[in-house]
């Protein structure tokens, strides 16, 4: 069972699946760096990387630690980058079926 994800920000759509709960567990393990009340507000989320040979990658940082984690990607239609919130996007995900 996948996830299709699809992003609209800038100038593309990025578009790929991936196993619900190897984005749930990537977005857990980079979200448990990210301060939720952030003195920069970018620091609040993670960035999704996906790219076209079907590698992948969430990251995250404080300015101290950084964090990669490396996303297995079943399939890209197209590849792309995104910057969502970290505690929303977990959550979320955890709770859909």
């Amino acid at each position: 069972q996948g996830l299709q994800r699809t992003s609209r920000r800038g100038s593309g759509t990025m578009k790929f699946v991936v196993h619900k709960q190897a984005l749930l567990e990537a977005l857990q393990v980079v979200g448990s760096i990210v301060a939720p009340r952030a003195v920069r507000p970018i620091l609040s989320n993670v960035h999704i990387v996906v790219n076209a040979d079907g590698t992948g990658h969430v990251e995250a940082t404080d300015l101290e630690i950084s964090l990669r984690y490396r996303l297995p990607v079943v399939s890209v239609d197209r590849a792309g980058k995104a910057v969502i919130p970290a505690a929303p996007s977990a959550s979320g995900l955890s709770q859909r079926k």
